[in-house]
């Protein structure tokens, strides 16, 4: 029965009803408290819904009852990004990666805790190693690029926008973030074209990402 409720919970998970989610893994719980798979799904739910209070206490009880599950210790770096501890993201994603997690994500994220710390030559080598292995992910893309621009790199950061721009021509954080850049470089006339073209374009992300492992 709550391997059905699971089930169910994670569909409302992909439609974007994380309280549902929240809920059904709640019911799991009461009935079987060990329940890894639960307490991640609860986790990575409260994570989307902007609960980093939430998913910090449920993802480290997931990683209480599956410690070797690199899905969770990822999103627990998460979680520690999303309530302000750098320091604590970064220690667990430097250990994945020690581990052998090569996954573009891991490195992307640890670029960003990297970031968050200040030690931004690492945070772009941390970067550029998850653009060589999710070149299909534009967030790389602009977190290298606030990297470089807060290393005062203003044209390597735009050079970087440019190619994901290539890639992604409506991305609406691409434009933005290319506006602001040149509207730092006061190039006014370029600016003025960007906002039109930022106007124009769409863009979603998302953070939190839940896989289901089989008992």
């Amino acid at each position: 029965m709550n391997a059905l409720k699971l089930q169910q919970a994670v569909t409302c998970f992909q439609q974007g009803d994380f309280s549902g989610a929240r809920r059904l893994c709640q019911q799991i719980l009461r009935r079987e408290s060990a329940n890894a798979n639960a307490w991640h799904l609860l986790g990575v739910a409260c994570l989307s819904a902007g609960d980093a209070v939430a998913a910090l206490e449920a993802l480290k009880r997931a990683r209480t009852y599956a410690p070797n599950d690199a899905a969770i210790a990822e999103n627990l770096a998460v979680a520690h990004l999303a309530a302000g501890q750098a320091p604590a993201a970064e220690l667990l994603l430097r250990q994945l990666i020690a581990r052998g997690d090569s996954k573009g994500s891991v490195h992307m994220r640890h670029g960003l805790a990297l970031h968050q710390l200040g030690r931004l030559p690492e945070a772009e080598k941390a970067l550029r190693r998850a653009m060589q292995t999710e070149v299909g992910e534009p967030d790389v893309y602009l977190n290298l690029s606030n990297v470089l621009a807060a290393a005062g790199r203003i044209d390597d950061a735009l050079e970087i926008l440019d190619g994901a721009l290539l890639r992604w021509p409506g991305h609406r954080d691409a434009h933005y973030n290319r506006g602001t850049l040149l509207q730092m470089q006061r190039r006014f006339e370029e600016r003025s074209e960007e906002h039109t073209s930022e106007l124009q374009s769409q863009s979603t992300i998302s953070y939190a990402v839940f896989c289901l492992k089989k008992k």
